[in-house]
């Protein structure tokens, strides 16, 4: 949009009578950013239900993740792990062996 459309626009606006009583409006628009700031009825209940519909999803997830957890076993260590140190093959290993004898 170029600025001369632009300026003949605002230029209409500006002349034509405003559908909104100035009067009334300000008051308006605070009691409704009140209103926002308060919340509404609606929304206190519509966040109660949901929270009854997460809960058991919550503690679902939690029993699930304690036992997948304690079901994981204790995998045997890699013996070609070096670095490692409980490897049967990693350096310190070898080191304390090579001590005791």
């Amino acid at each position: 949009m170029s600025d001369d459309k632009l300026d003949e626009i605002l230029d209409n606006m500006g002349g034509a009578p405003s559908q909104v009583d100035m009067a009334d409006f300000q008051p308006r628009v605070w009691a409704r950013l009140d209103g926002a700031a308060h919340g509404h009825p609606g929304r206190e209940a519509l966040g109660r239900a949901l929270a009854m519909r997460a809960a058991p999803a919550a503690v679902a997830l939690l029993i699930g993740g304690v036992v997948g957890a304690g079901a994981i076993g204790h995998a045997e260590p890699d013996l070609l792990a070096v670095f490692d140190a409980d490897a049967g093959w990693s350096l310190t290993a070898l080191v304390d062996e090579g001590a005791d004898g």
